[in-house]
Order: C-alpha cells, then sequence, then structure tokens
C-alpha cells in the first residue's frame, strides 16, 4: 500500500479577491457583461478578411503592463506577507516586463483560429472517447466545446456577424478578472464561469492544445471538415501549437495564474512533446515553466483545515487540481529519467493528496453526487467496484513516479555501501506498492485476447513499463556499483548481471507486444512511438551488450579521462536462458525503430542513428566481418542520407520476415533466424562498438548529447 509521507499542513495565502463576472454570479446579485449572442443583434460584421496562419506566428511584444500580477501562493514561512493582507507589497514585479500592451490583434488571430471549430470539436470529442489518459476531465471541456459553438456561429454567420474586435475587446476584459470559483459551486456549473458572456482567452488556448494532439493521434474522419482544404493534419496541429503557445504569452501578460492557465500549459507541454520531441529545448522549458506555476497556485500543498486565511476550494475543484499535480509529477519524472536531469516538482516538497479513484462524471455533477461517488471508495483512494478510469491511471502513475524520483535522488550519488542498501530497499518498496494495486490494473498478456478497449490495454501496458522501468533503472546502478572499480574505469556494459538482463528482456517482451497491436490500430502509433524511446531503447541496449559479452567481443568504455579504450572483458558472460528469442526479438525491435524513423518527424535523427547502431552490432554478433567492422548488409549507400533522416531498411528479407512474425505466432525463433540466413552457431568475431554513442545517454543521471537534441 503506497502511504505517503506524513507532511506539515502549511498556511495557505489570502486568495485574490473578486471573480469574473458571469451568469453563475447573478445569483449572488453581481452583474455581468453582456452576451457575446446578443450583441449581434444590433451590429453588422466588418470583416477584416486576414488569414490567421501567417500572424499566428508573429508574435509581437509591446511594453509592460500597468496593473501589477499577484505573486500568488506563498508559503508558511515566506518573509514578504503583509499582515492582513496575505499578498506582499509591490507585486508590480510579478509583471512580464516584456508583454502585449494591447493584446486585442493577437486575441483576434485566436478568434481566427476558431473557424476550424468543426475540426477541432470532432477531433476532441474522439480524443475523449478513446484516451484514458486525459487529465482535464471530460465534462468541462464538452460543455466549453458546447458553449463555445455558439461563438463560433456569432463569428461566421453570414449574414448577422459581430466584428471580430468586439468578440475580442469582450473576451480581453474576461481574462483580465482574477478567475475565483465560488465555494458553492459545484462541477455542473463550472463551465459557466469561462464561457458564454465569460469566455476567457485560457479557454481558447485549453482547446487548441487539446485539438491539436487529438488531430496529431490521427481521426482522418474528422479532418474533412477542416476550413483549409490546403493544410495536412500535420500542419494543422502546428497551427493549433503556435495558436496555444500565444495564448500562454498574452494570458501571462492578462491574468495571474489560475486551474485553466495550468490546464493551458500541461496541454501545451504534450503537444509540444508530441510535435517537437522528447529532447526538445523548448518542450523542456514548457515543463519547467509548468512546475512553476503549479507552485504558484500553490498546487502542491494540501489545504489544512486550520487555515484561516481562505475557505477550502469547492470539493471537485480540489479533486482536479490534485489529477492535475499528479500527472504533471509524473510526467516530470519520465522526462527526467529520459533526459537524466534533476526533477522539477520534487515530492519532498509537497503533500498534495493523491485524487480519489472517480470518474469524469462525478466531478462534473451536483456536489451531492460528486460526494456520493466518493463514499464508492475503500480506504486507500480504489474504488471498491474493479472500473477502469482516468483517475486509476493518474493514480496509479504517481504511486510509481514517487519511487523513480528515490532512484533518481540516489542516480545522483557515489557508490558506496549505503547507496547499494537504498537501491534494494527502493526496488522491494516499489514492487509491494506494485502488488498492493488492484488486480485488474496489472498487466498481463492475456489482456491482447480481451475485448478490452484498445485504450485500456494501453495504460495497462503503460504502467507496467513504468514499473519495470524503476527496476531496470535499479539493477543497473547496482551494476554499476557493483562493479565500479580504483582503475579509473567504470564496467557497466560489462557486467549485465542475471537481474538486469531479466528486467530488459521483460521490457523489450512488452514493448513488442504491444508493437504487434500497432498493426490492427492506427490509435496507438505514436503512443508506441514514445514507448520504444523510453522504454525499449535502454532495455534493448543492455540486451545487445549482453550479447556481445557471451560473444566474447570487447566492449569500448569511456575512461576517468573521457578517453575511450577496448577494453578485455573482466568478469565472465552473463548466461542468457534463450539467445536466439533474444536474436528475434531484437532483430524486430531494429525493424520497429527503421519504421518510425520514416514517420516520427520529432524524433528522426535520433531513431535513424539507433537503428543503424542496434543493426550492424546484432549483425556483427550474427555475422562478423573479418576485421569486426560493419557487415556489408548494413552498409549505408548514401551517408546524406543520415541527414535527411531516412534509413537504409536492414533488407527486405527482414520486413517480409517481420510481417510473418505479426501475422503467425507459430513459427519458432531458429525457423525465424534460419529464414534469414543467420546461423546461430556461426563463429562470433570481437572489438565491435557500433553502440557507443548510445553509452553516452545515461538514462539515470546525464544530459542527452548536443546531437540528439532536435
Amino acid at each position: 500500500m503506497f502511504i505517503p509521507p506524513n507532511r506539515n499542513e502549511p498556511t495557505l495565502p489570502e486568495s485574490a479577491a473578486g471573480h469574473a463576472e458571469c451568469p453563475l454570479d447573478d445569483a449572488m446579485g453581481n452583474s455581468h457583461p453582456v452576451s457575446l449572442v446578443a450583441k449581434t443583434k444590433s451590429q453588422q460584421h466588418i470583416g477584416s478578411g486576414r488569414g490567421s496562419e501567417s500572424r499566428i506566428t508573429s508574435r509581437k511584444l509591446g511594453s509592460s503592463i500597468s496593473a501589477p500580477l499577484r505573486a500568488g501562493y506563498l508559503g508558511p514561512i515566506n518573509s514578504i506577507t503583509i499582515a492582513g493582507d496575505g499578498h506582499p507589497e509591490g507585486s508590480a514585479a510579478q509583471a512580464s516586463s516584456s508583454s502585449y500592451a494591447d493584446p486585442s490583434q493577437e486575441v483576434e488571430e485566436l478568434l481566427e483560429c476558431l473557424r476550424e471549430f468543426p475540426l477541432i470539436n470532432g477531433s476532441i470529442h474522439e480524443y475523449y472517447t478513446i484516451s484514458q489518459a486525459a487529465v482535464v476531465p471530460a465534462p468541462f471541456i464538452q460543455r466549453a466545446l458546447a458553449e463555445i459553438e455558439v461563438t463560433y456561429d456569432v463569428i461566421t454567420a453570414e449574414n448577422l456577424r459581430q466584428p471580430l474586435s468586439e468578440v475580442a475587446a469582450t473576451i480581453i476584459e474576461n481574462t483580465r478578472q482574477p478567475f475565483e470559483v465560488p465555494p458553492e459551486c459545484d462541477g455542473n456549473r463550472f463551465h459557466e464561469l469561462f464561457t458564454g458572456p465569460c469566455l476567457r482567452l485560457e479557454v481558447l488556448g485549453l482547446i487548441y492544445a487539446l485539438a491539436g494532439r487529438s488531430i496529431s493521434f490521427g481521426f482522418p474522419y474528422h479532418f474533412s471538415r477542416s476550413q483549409d482544404g490546403t493544410c495536412s493534419p500535420a500542419q494543422i496541429s502546428q497551427k493549433m501549437l503556435a495558436a496555444s503557445d500565444l495564448a500562454i504569452q498574452v494570458c501571462k501578460s492578462l491574468s495571474p495564474v489560475n486551474d485553466l492557465f495550468l490546464w493551458l500549459v500541461h496541454e501545451n507541454l504534450l503537444l509540444s512533446k508530441m510535435l517537437q520531441g522528447d529532447s526538445s529545448s523548448v518542450t523542456w522549458h514548457r515543463l519547467g515553466e509548468l512546475s512553476t506555476y503549479i507552485f504558484e497556485l500553490g498546487l502542491h500543498r494540501e489545504p489544512g483545515p486550520d487555515n484561516e486565511t481562505t475557505s477550502r476550494p469547492a470539493r471537485f475543484l480540489l479533486e482536479s487540481r490534485r489529477r492535475l499535480f499528479a500527472g504533471a509529477y509524473q510526467l516530470d519524472k519520465s522526462f527526467c529519467s529520459l533526459l537524466g536531469r534533476p526533477p522539477r516538482i520534487p515530492w519532498r516538497y509537497s503533500n498534495c493528496r493523491m485524487p480519489l479513484d472517480g470518474s469524469d462524471e462525478a466531478l462534473g455533477s451536483e456536489a451531492n453526487l460528486l460526494e456520493a461517488q466518493n463514499l464508492k471508495v475503500d480506504g486507500n483512494g480504489w474504488s471498491v467496484t474493479p472500473v477502469f478510469q482516468r483517475a486509476s491511471w493518474i493514480r496509479l502513475r504517481f504511486i510509481i513516479s514517487t519511487y523513480r524520483e528515490e532512484i533518481l535522488e540516489l542516480s545522483l550519488q557515489r557508490s558506496t555501501p549505503e547507496r547499494t542498501r537504498q537501491l534494494r530497499d527502493v526496488s522491494r518498496r516499489c514492487a509491494e506498492a506494485w502488488e498492493s494495486l488492484p488486480s485488474h490494473l496489472h498487466y498481463k498478456p492475456s489482456c491482447w485476447e480481451t475485448k478490452l478497449p484498445i485504450s485500456v490495454k494501453l495504460m495497462l501496458v503503460i504502467s507496467y513499463l513504468t514499473y519495470l522501468h524503476n527496476e531496470f533503472l535499479v539493477q543497473k546502478l547496482l551494476v554499476l556499483d557493483d562493479n565500479e572499480r580504483d582503475d579509473g574505469y567504470v564496467h557497466l556494459a560489462t557486467g549485465a548481471s542475471p537481474a538486469l538482463i531479466s528486467v530488459s528482456s521483460a521490457i523489450l517482451t512488452t514493448v513488442l507486444a504491444l508493437g504487434k497491436q500497432q498493426e490492427h490500430s492506427v490509435d496507438i502509433r505514436r503512443d508506441f512511438n514514445w514507448i520504444i524511446l523510453h522504454y525499449g531503447f535502454p532495455s534493448a541496449s543492455v540486451l545487445v551488450k549482453a550479447l556481445q559479452l557471451q560473444a566474447g567481443q570487447r566492449i569500448t568504455q569511456p575512461t576517468a579521462k573521457n578517453n575511450t579504450q577496448s577494453l578485455p572483458t573482466p568478469i565472465p558472460s552473463p548466461t542468457l536462458s534463450n539467445r536466439s528469442a533474444l536474436l528475434r526479438d531484437l532483430s524486430v525491435f531494429i525493424f520497429h525503430l527503421e519504421s518510425m524513423a520514416q514517420l516520427d518527424q520529432s524524433n528522426r535523427a535520433l531513431l535513424a542513428r539507433a537503428a543503424r547502431s542496434f543493426a550492424r552490432d546484432l549483425d556483427d554478433i550474427l555475422e562478423p566481418s573479418p576485421g569486426g567492422g560493419l557487415s556489408p548488409a548494413l552498409e549505408v549507400e548514401d551517408e546524406t542520407h543520415e541527414e535527411e533522416g531516412a534509413v537504409a531498411l536492414r533488407s527486405e528479407q527482414l520486413v517480409r520476415i517481420h510481417e510473418n512474425e505479426i501475422t503467425d505466432q507459430g513459427s519458432s525463433a531458429g525457423d525465424y533466424m534460419t529464414t534469414l540466413g543467420l546461423d546461430l552457431d556461426f563463429g562470433l568475431g570481437s572489438g565491435l562498438d557500433d553502440l557507443a554513442f548510445l553509452d553516452t545517454v545515461d538514462f539515470t543521471a546525464t544530459q542527452l548529447p548536443d546531437q540528439f537534441l532536435i
């Protein structure tokens, strides 16, 4: 059972006074702006006729805004709170020194993007129908889309249209108001605070980011609804990324950080990850922004019952914040373990509870229905009824990620007996936490034969791989501890322990099991691509090195002076229980890399180089050339292809064999390799180091080398 460490409850600062005037406020005697639709009855449209695609990427900056932005959450030991106010004096420093003096033109550009609303609406609804991983609860987005459709009708009607400038002015004025959610508000009416006459810029940017991801996942039957027939789905997704980027920049100038803005930044980060790559500097910076805003709003701290400076948020909002924090936390650990960088959201400074295992529909319902739903969980917060829902996966991945953070911290320490003890302790506790999870959330290979939705099967695989990768990192560090010597060398590659080989094989087998399914569903192609990158790379690298070691080859290692030297094997070779099956799996893995390198624009260079390196070393293990170099069958004919991101496929025969492997599960590993013309008992050479570039990728403690940053 996962039990978060006990924390002292903080004193939260007083929240910003006032909130946007909306229909919800009428019940409290507040007025609200005139409806966007009502305005159209007295005004004719004066169309701008301006296109949005070219302008959406042209960002114009003006002088700093005149109104200061509040400092946001202040911790219990802060030294700048003014008594009786809860906010620091002189918080004008929060205002951007380089922001939009008059964002009217930028907001009009964002409204122009709304002309793609039929495509946006259809894609997002399809995404929420399929996805099990969405963090923003579905009812809030679906109801917002229904309201935004009214605005879309206003700006596109042929006869009676409202000028974009007036719609933009109303949105700007709404966005300038602090976004406050009254404690008595429930999820059923939450959307009224940021749509209709209260339409805010944050929600426009949010739906653009969601649409970009939805279109990137590929729903071709919706793309026919695009108003711009000259753009491909990839171009539309890029346009949505630029639009959400622009929305973020403008919102930062207009309003303090709020829940809507955090959702926008989170979804923009995921879209940037898809389109610009996991190792993109832009993506990494956006992750830093998300963590900063989470701390600024105070999502990392649970509101305490003794906090007298502010009322406890509405229950649905509190649960939504917990979901966002948990989702951002695990995303942070995923990036950090891939890039070997320190975590941006450390758990040691947080006491935010996990969200309850409830449905999205409950969050978007009336307060009494939400309370009834919350009674249907056990003492650990899990639903008493076995069910697959988004909150379940958020909780599961958060739990596993807390152990990932411990592993990342230990990876930065020196190798000592104490570190070894701590690593084994983390491994034990992580395994216990995994076993304590509800059994229906455990991945089983037999799930592929069931009628579960593909999205559920995908989340079962991802969650299991996340757990296995924790053990992989632990075993890798334990090998490092066992084989670090006083001669200045680190003998990681030559010390593949049975435990490390076992978990690496389990990871690779699971990744390839998912790869077979993508032949039957285009919906998981992008998920499979990043799974290959996060989990397939490190495990396959360990297994190839183990094969080299078993073959008696010499492994190139970095020395203490950052030079390279070919070292003889210093310890007994590892035992590989099923070498032929391992060779088969690695061959199929290489095929996936080659295929992805031709399709994945964001990570093309990394995938292409990895495919060549894995293929060369595997080929030399099976058919070593006299000099221990690259076999002729795998020579790259034109090196300019590498710059263009193209990959020479291993052979047409391998493609055919791979296709047979997908459809014919009965063929043996021996038959598979024999058909390739590879004799498993062939004499093996030595001196290969084609995977040397992967040695520079330390998946626990270092940054990706510059040549990977694309």
